[in-house]
């Protein structure tokens, strides 16, 4: 919010600070990390995603600035050029062969999350970032759905609590643009 506000001149609007702001604390409700095994210290996994939230902030500004003068492929392009750079030192000291069926499922994961980058930016592109950032909060929801059907892996309360706090946040700026646009 603040970000977008400043590097981008947009508005702080009330509804969309609200939704982003509850958003974000269902994530925090998923997260639990008050409520650990070790008498609710703040774990290094847990500043990673605080971490990677921020990070998404910048990438979300940038990529508005960037939307301006090129296409989304082009930016997922880049984007996916830096990371195969990044990861190549690693990959090649660790690297194991992948079966058939693993680079199936490989291709599988790249088309899949070129779609998604492309239409993250997309969205970036066309609409303000305060606007774009609660929808993004629901792939936490999809995260733990997968979770669930491909991994038998059983989401507790706190995922469920968290998941619905994020879900209507993102129903409610849905909901609050389209009562807007539609006047």
């Amino acid at each position: 919010i603040i970000l977008s506000a400043i590097f981008l001149g947009e508005r702080i609007r009330i509804f969309r600070t609200t939704a982003t702001i509850l958003g974000f604390i269902g994530i925090m409700i998923v997260l639990h990390p008050w409520n650990n095994e070790d008498g609710g210290t703040l774990e290094w996994a847990h500043l990673s995603v605080l971490a990677a939230a921020l990070g998404m902030a910048v990438l979300a500004v940038f990529s508005k600035i960037l939307s301006k003068d090129h296409i989304p492929v082009t930016l997922v392009l880049y984007a996916n050029a830096a990371t195969v750079l990044i990861c190549a030192l690693p990959a090649v000291y660790y690297w194991v062969t992948p079966t058939i069926d693993q680079m199936i499922l490989i291709a599988g994961l790249g088309a899949t999350t070129f779609c998604a980058q492309y239409s993250i930016i997309s969205a970036y592109k066309n609409a303000d970032v305060m606007l774009v950032t609660p929808f993004e909060y629901v792939r936490i929801v999809f995260a733990a759905a997968a979770g669930f059907f491909f991994f038998s892996e059983i989401p507790d309360t706190w995922t469920i609590s968290g998941g619905i706090i994020i879900c209507a946040s993102t129903l409610f700026i849905a909901y609050r643009e389209a009562k807007k646009n539609k006047h």
